[in-house]
């Protein structure tokens, strides 16, 4: 059964709504109210609509002003003015501050209105379809590029993902809006780990000294990150996120509803956070050490620490071979080559490229045959 399109029109004259019931109720899903302040509350309660129609002339706020304000609360809907008064600053006015779709003046034909809805409903039809094109293809490109890390530099990959986890965890704490951008910024923002040789990312890992050539390596990976996806499209706020927390800006001060700020606080502090708990401090101690540092860390983000949950590892463990390894499980010791560079790490959640280079490099004899996995309480591999 095909939906019928949801249209809001609003006039304050009865008899018009009365005209309009007749005339739409057949093909369309109507609502109406006489006020702009109505309109302004079916769009919050009821909405949203694919078109909301106003009449200009109303008393208390106007069809400029009411459109304006629907367009706040949902920007997708496509917006029609309808008035008797056909001045031009009239029509600028509403085109400039509703941005509205059509200006149509009164009186207007029944076929013209029901044309002008139908092109408003097919606006809205491709505005929908347009962003799903978009929203498929952006979250299909961020998976390919998680997915290259994970193969390129498992190191970084392993730790993007406990640093996305511990923001999320706190993200949702805190009731971030769009915590999605906060979760991808955490993965996109070790792209550019890919330019570190696995010789230095390891030497820092494990807390040996760097040279000056592989300090300066770490110190130009911002530069590199805005080089890798600042030129994508809608991850506009992804960048920003990352920038603000790698600055030195303070963050300490932020209003809570400055949702970018807000991210870059939670990621600047989970950062330095998941590097004390590799590092091996326990969670309490990891805390103790970032309250030492509060014109750095936001007070908020950091009292909420102590709710993280952190994988145990080691607890149940199976010996298996490599392939018997199978996608989504948890590595309980790190997979080496026979030179010593680290293939997998220790906490890694297997994915399909991981899978696929351990069974080429077991071919190649070039890993152990046997790895240790953890396991859950049901002694079944994870």
């Amino acid at each position: 059964m095909n939906v019928k399109p949801r249209v809001l029109c609003v006039d304050d004259e009865k008899n018009v709504l009365d005209s309009f019931r007749r005339l739409l109720r057949k093909d369309f899903d109507l609502n109406t109210a006489t006020s702009g302040a109505d309109g302004i509350a079916l769009i919050e309660q009821n909405g949203p609509y694919a078109v909301v129609v106003s009449d200009f002339k109303m008393p208390g706020m106007n069809g400029v002003e009411f459109l304006a304000r629907a367009k706040e609360i949902a920007p997708d809907t496509i917006r029609v003015m309808l008035t008797g008064q056909a001045e031009e600053n009239t029509a600028a006015q509403a085109i400039n501050d509703g941005k509205i779709f059509r200006f149509l003046n009164k009186p207007i034909s029944s076929s013209s209105f029901i044309q002008c809805l139908k092109d408003s409903i097919r606006q809205y039809e491709l505005i929908h379809a347009e962003r799903d094109i978009l929203e498929k293809t952006l979250k299909g490109s961020i998976e390919a590029m998680t997915d290259i890390l994970s193969l390129a530099n498992p190191l970084a990959f392993s730790r993007a993902a406990r640093v996305q986890e511990y923001c999320k965890q706190v993200g949702s704490a805190l009731g971030v809006e769009d915590l999605w951008q906060l979760e991808v910024a955490a993965m996109l923002s070790h792209l550019c780990f890919v330019t570190i040789p696995k010789e230095t990312l390891e030497k820092k890992e494990n807390g040996i000294g760097l040279d000056p050539v592989e300090i300066q390596m770490f110190e130009d990976l911002p530069q590199i990150t805005n080089k890798i996806i600042g030129h994508i499209a809608r991850l506009e706020p992804i960048l920003e996120i990352i920038n603000k927390a790698q600055s030195d800006d303070s963050l300490t001060t932020i209003s809570m509803s400055d949702n970018i700020a807000v991210c870059a606080a939670i990621f600047r502090t989970i950062i330095r956070f998941d590097e004390l708990i590799e590092k091996g401090y326990g969670k309490l101690e990891a805390i103790k050490d970032l309250n030492n540092y509060k014109t750095r860390y936001h007070q908020t983000v950091l009292d909420q620490l102590k709710s993280i949950k952190i994988r145990e590892l080691g607890v149940q463990t199976r010996k298996i071979g490599i392939n018997q390894i199978r996608v989504g499980m948890v590595l309980n010791e790190s997979i080496k080559t026979a030179e010593g560079l680290t293939v997998a790490p220790k906490g890694f959640v297997v994915n399909e490229l991981i899978r696929q280079l351990l069974k080429n490099l077991y071919l190649q004899d070039a890993i152990p045959e046997i790895v240790e996995v953890q396991i859950d309480d049901r002694g079944e591999s994870k």
